[in-house]
C-alpha cells in the first residue's frame, strides 16, 4: 500500500506518507531514506540530512551511509557532529583508513586539536606508506603545536627529520619543538600559507564537497 501510495502523489503528499511511516516505525530505513531523497528534491538539505541520520540509526552498519552523512556534516562545518558519526563507525572498525581521513579532516578544518594528533596517529600506526610522506610529519607537527604538546612536537619533528633528513621545513620544526622559535609556513606553500593549507592525500574528504 506505501508502495503504491509513493508511486501515484506529488513529493508533498508523499513526505507527508513517508513522516507517518517513519512515526510508525523509526526502524524503518527504506521510508528514512525515500524521505531524504524526497526532500532533497524539494531543496529541503537540512531536512534530508536529518531523515539521512535517523536512516543511519537504523542501520548502522551501513558504511556508505555512514561516510555520507559525515562528508555532508563536514561540508556544513558541524565539525563536532561529523566526528561523533565517525566515531561510532570507527568503534566497530578502528583500522577503517577512509573513515579516520574523513575524522582527520573534521578535526583540522574544525580547529580541534587534539582530536586532530590523536587520528593523524591513529593513521601512522595503521597506514605504513605514511612513514614516507613529508607532509604527513608536517601536519602532525603542526596540530601538536597548536594545542601545544610540548612531547608531540619533539615526537613527530623527531620522526620527520628521520624520515626526511634533508627536508628544511621538518628541520625548522624540530629546532621549535626542541624549544627554538616557532616553526615557520614552509616558503614553498606561498605567502602566509600555513601547513594546514597543504592538503596530503589524507586530508580531503572524497565525495563530501
Amino acid at each position: 500500500e506505501l508502495v503504491y501510495e509513493l508511486q501515484h502523489r506529488p513529493v508533498d503528499s508523499l513526505i507527508a506518507v513517508l513522516r507517518k511511516a517513519t512515526a510508525g516505525d523509526s526502524l524503518n530505513v527504506r521510508a528514512w531514506e525515500d524521505l531524504s531523497r524526497r526532500l532533497l528534491e524539494k531543496g529541503d538539505t537540512t531536512g534530508a540530512l536529518s531523515a539521512s541520520q535517523r536512516q543511519l540509526r537504523a542501520e548502522p552498519n551501513d558504511r556508505k551511509l555512514r561516510l555520507g552523512v559525515a562528508g555532508a556534516l563536514i561540508v556544513r562545518q558541524e565539525y563536532q557532529a561529523a566526528v561523533g558519526i565517525l566515531d561510532e563507525g570507527l568503534a566497530a572498525n578502528p583500522g577503517d583508513l577512509e573513515m579516520l581521513a574523513y575524522k582527520e579532516k573534521a578535526c583540522l578544518d574544525g580547529t580541534m586539536w587534539q582530536c586532530a594528533l590523536t587520528t593523524l596517529d591513529q593513521e601512522f600506526q595503521i597506514d605504513t606508506a605514511l612513514a614516507k610522506d613529508s607532509i604527513f610529519y608536517q601536519k602532525a607537527f603542526g596540530a601538536a603545536q597548536s594545542i601545544p604538546d610540548t612531547a608531540a612536537m619533539d615526537h613527530w619533528s623527531k620522526l620527520g627529520i628521520e624520515a626526511f633528513p634533508n627536508s628544511v621545513s621538518l628541520w625548522r620544526a624540530r629546532a621549535a619543538g626542541l624549544g627554538g622559535s616557532p616553526a615557520p609556513a614552509d616558503s614553498a606553500t606561498g605567502p602566509g600559507t600555513s601547513w594546514r593549507g597543504r592538503r596530503g592525500r589524507h586530508s580531503t574528504c572524497p565525495g563530501a564537497g
